[in-house]
């Protein structure tokens, strides 16, 4: 019977697949701006495919009027320090960086009856609207292949395991493959892969000192990959290491976030950027 439904379960995620956009071969990027982002609802927090969730259907999804909005309840500037093993020290110029002075990039605003995506006040803000709808994620343009990846982001409400991350290498906007690497509110981290056999866990939950727990807090949420190398770093530092060849192509990256504590789990992200890797 297990097989049974996920094999319906992934029939109705690839039927519903159809609604993302695709993007063209050869584009410009500022040609991107109406159809590079899908968002999908990938999977509830656990980690064996029979926890899979279907993906809501596009034209059920409440207008953004009629759902809360969120502000920050506090100018947001990163406290944080770059320390000797900052890969930022060495690597010059980002390669593309967003400090969300409009939406465009990904796609927003957002909203659908899970959470509430919009950009406002120099930031993108994440609202969920509830518990456990699994994870939600949003992309943008660019595909690095090796890279450093580094996001920004203040808990505004959350507690526990509520968990906000980056996605990396996804191959595409609409199947929600690819690597997510998640900082939660109470200080641990964790780092999962999204495939054709669901969501594993390559890291489980793991605490770290170097995460800021608990909400207002700021952290610097960073991802190293060179070919099937991973680190994972915390305020500069870092805090993990490991490989996986899953994903070695380049590929698209974005943000995510899931609710597991807080029905009305919210966090900002100030800045994303890349740097390539020599």
């Amino acid at each position: 019977m297990k097989n049974f439904l996920l094999a319906f379960g992934i029939c109705l995620f690839l039927l519903s697949s159809c609604n993302f956009p695709s993007k063209p071969t050869q584009v410009d990027p500022a040609d991107l701006v109406a159809t590079k982002v899908a968002q999908t609802l990938i999977a509830a927090s656990g980690t064996t495919t029979s926890q899979l969730t279907q993906p809501i259907p596009t034209n059920a999804l409440p207008t953004l009027e009629s759902l809360p909005s969120s502000t920050p309840t506090q100018t947001i500037t990163p406290t944080t320090t770059p320390t000797p093993a900052d890969p930022k020290l060495s690597l010059g110029s980002p390669a593309y960086t967003n400090t969300f002075t409009s939406g465009s990039d990904f796609d927003l605003p957002y909203s659908d009856d899970a959470v509430n995506l919009t950009v406002h006040d120099g930031g993108l803000d994440f609202l969920s609207l509830g518990i456990d709808y699994g994870l939600r994620y949003q992309l943008t343009y660019p595909k690095p292949q090796n890279f450093y990846l580094e996001g920004v982001f203040q808990n505004i409400r959350c507690v526990g395991l509520d968990h906000y991350g980056l996605v990396a290498r996804a191959p595409n906007y609409s199947d929600g493959f690819g690597y997510y690497i998640s900082f939660s509110c109470d200080g641990k981290y964790k780092l999962e892969k999204w495939d054709a056999g669901g969501l594993n866990t390559i890291q489980d939950w793991t605490a770290d000192a170097h995460i800021h727990n608990g909400q207002g807090q700021i952290n610097q949420l960073g991802v190293l990959m060179k070919g099937n190398e991973i680190k994972i770093y915390a305020n500069g530092t870092l805090i993990k290491e490991l490989a996986d060849s899953s994903y070695t192509n380049g590929g698209h990256y974005g943000i995510f976030g899931g609710a597991i504590n807080s029905a009305d789990f919210n966090f900002v992200v100030t800045e994303i950027s890349h740097w390539n890797l020599p």
